[in-house]
């Protein structure tokens, strides 16, 4: 992703560099049109809020449960819908079985853990316009009175080689038998794949969960409705028999929606610190002084030029029990209005049309994430002369995506996999969040 530097502005002839209580200026002569530069900082608020009603639509689905000791615990399940596929069978077509496989490359937690997929069918159909929450009531779409399957497994699986496992197309997989009579069906009855609406009437859907709570989560790359049958292609050798497989996807033409539940958050032990916890929800809630900020920086009496810079840098807090955790730090977060968050997600553009976002990168180097390209968007609210209460709050939220094959636009959504990390609040006595704006004026 491509992340803009803050615009610095040269000035053509710097005589002097004076130091003012609230910053730095930089004086330009002649002294009747004298020009400043100034820095200043300026404190924030912020809270540490859960967010249950995250925009669910994810490059990947998630199983699982996960519990940490310091960013909290969750259970990640999902509810998927198959793509119908017009093709006739052979007319010697013998059904052999019907499965739902997950496939997976990844896996966070324990390899060995026992997990038990289970598969319930759907009562009701999602609807493939809506845009589904991570909160999905579960009971509008499946009362669990039907199980279509169930599967004991673990995440690694020792009897596959190891020289196989690392080969770069190897993809683990959970198989999921379903009842035989709905493969016997598939085949004998040709209008169920003549259409979508007629493949949901077979199949409305399914809801995969985890019943046991062990600590791994899945990264589930695909999801598939997979026939397995026998033919004779040569009638004339009716002891010629070939296995092939029908394949039915979820995939960008059908629904699949990430459920998190059983969401016990962390326990915030001080204000000083800010969590955030990309798969039970919790991130940092801002509030920006914009009334302080314009007041400051002259905007009333007409004094200001430009916003040169602004810079937000959130730092890590090393804290004396971060051992106690396995999971990574996210390294992408975005700054982002709440009222622009149902708007952006839904159309996961980065950069988005008419929404403004600002993307903090995580520097190894500073041990802290760095949003530095803030400075149009502070400008244009404060020209707007917007209420203070029309622009906060904002969020700080953990995102994954990729750019485009142009490298310009990226498809930004939430981060679901297990992450974490503690900042420092505005109110930490070490080293508080603060906004820093650098600023040009008569």
């Amino acid at each position: 992703m491509k992340i803009w530097a803050g615009i610095i502005l040269f000035l053509t002839s710097i005589l002097l560099i004076a130091c003012e209580a609230d910053g730095i200026g930089m004086e330009v002569q002649p002294t009747e049109d004298k020009l400043s530069v100034v820095t200043d900082s300026f404190s924030l608020s912020a809270t540490s809020e859960l967010i249950t009603n995250r925009y669910s639509e994810s490059d990947k689905l998630f199983l699982g449960n996960y519990s940490d000791p310091i960013y909290g615990t969750a259970k990640l399940d999902f509810l998927a819908e198959f793509r119908y596929l017009n093709a006739d069978f052979p007319t010697t077509a013998k059904a052999k079985s019907i499965q739902v496989v997950l496939y997976y490359k990844t896996f966070f937690g324990d390899s060995t853990a026992v997990q038990e997929a289970t598969v319930y069918q759907l009562n009701n159909p999602l609807v493939f316009e809506e845009n589904y929450t991570c909160d999905i009531n579960l009971e509008e779409f499946c009362d669990k009175s039907e199980i279509l399957g169930k599967k004991v497994y673990v995440a690694y699986d020792p009897t596959i080689p190891d020289s196989i496992q690392e080969e770069e197309d190897f993809c683990n997989k959970v198989n999921i038998d379903l009842p035989f009579s709905m493969a016997e069906k598939l085949i004998s009855d040709r209008s169920i794949t003549q259409s979508q609406t007629n493949f949901l009437n077979f199949i409305k859907g399914v809801y995969i969960t985890n019943e046991y709570t062990g600590q791994v989560v899945l990264d589930v790359d695909s999801v598939n409705l997979e026939l397995s049958y026998d033919y004779v292609p040569d009638a004339s050798k009716p002891d010629s028999t070939v296995t092939d497989v029908r394949v039915y996807p979820l995939n960008k033409e059908t629904t699949g929606v990430l459920r998190i539940s059983d969401i016990k958050a962390p326990e915030v032990k001080s204000d000083s610190l800010l969590y955030l916890s990309s798969y039970i929800g919790m991130v940092p809630k801002v509030e920006v002084p914009i009334d302080r900020i314009r007041e400051k920086l002259g905007f009333q009496s007409g004094g200001i030029i430009s916003i040169n810079n602004v810079s937000l840098i959130l730092e890590e807090a090393l804290c004396a029990d971060s051992s106690l955790t396995e999971l990574d730090m996210p390294p992408y977060l975005i700054l982002i209005r709440e009222s622009d968050i149902d708007k952006f997600f839904t159309q996961s553009l980065y950069p988005a049309d008419g929404i403004n976002t600002v993307l903090g990168v995580y520097e190894r180097k500073i041990r802290a994430y760095r949003f530095n390209n803030i400075a149009d968007y502070l400008h244009s609210i404060i020209y707007e002369a917007a209420e203070e209460s029309e622009v906060n709050p904002f969020y700080i939220l953990p995102v994954t995506g990729a750019t485009d094959i142009e490298g310009t636009d990226a498809v930004v959504r939430h981060q679901f996999r297990p992450s974490g990390v503690r900042l420092r609040s505005p109110k930490n006595s070490n080293s508080n969040m603060r906004l820093s704006v650098t600023y040009t004026k008569l």
